[in-house]
C-alpha cells in the first residue's frame, strides 16, 4: 500500500503538467507569437480601436478554412486622427 501511494505521489506533476499542456493545446483563445502558423479563412470581428492611442490589446475572432472558431489577441500600435501627435 505504501509503495502505490509513493508511486501515486511521484506521478502526479507528470500527470497535471500533461493535464495543463492539453489544455494549451485545445484552447480556442490564443496569445500571437511572432511566426505562428495561422489559418485564417474568413474574419468574424476584430476589436474596435478607432477611438484609442498607442498599444491597444486587440481579439480578432476567426474561422478557419475547417469552419472552426477562434480567438487571437495581440497587440497593435494605434496612431489614428485623434492622437495627440497627429
Amino acid at each position: 500500500m505504501k509503495t502505490i501511494a509513493i508511486a501515486f505521489v511521484a506521478l502526479l506533476p507528470f500527470t497535471v503538467a500533461m493535464a495543463e499542456n492539453r489544455a494549451t493545446h485545445n484552447s480556442s483563445d490564443n496569445q500571437y507569437r511572432y511566426g505562428m502558423n495561422l489559418n485564417i479563412a474568413r474574419v468574424i470581428s476584430i476589436t474596435d480601436t478607432a477611438k484609442t492611442c498607442g498599444l491597444v490589446p486587440v481579439t480578432m475572432n476567426y474561422e478557419d478554412d475547417q469552419g472552426e472558431r477562434h480567438s487571437l489577441r495581440y497587440n497593435q500600435l494605434n496612431a489614428g486622427p485623434g492622437c495627440p501627435d497627429n
